[in-house]
């Protein structure tokens, strides 16, 4: 079995790294669990995907 970070975490560290890109990442990665027919990998990377968009909508855009 796979040690994977909570999903909460991996979603930040993904908003972190790719900003608004995030979502698409967390998109492929579940994509390619679905290629794998991983269906526990797919389930994560969909719920990693959902708490990124959600982190990309909530985060307050800069002003200027």
């Amino acid at each position: 079995m796979l040690r994977l970070k909570p999903v909460p975490a991996a979603a930040m560290e993904l908003v972190e790294r790719h900003g608004d890109q995030a979502a698409g990442v967390a998109r492929t990665r579940r994509d390619e669990a679905m290629e794998a027919d991983d269906a526990e990998l797919t389930a994560y990377w969909n719920a990693v995907l959902e708490a990124s968009e959600y982190l990309i909508e909530e985060t307050p855009k800069p002003l200027c």
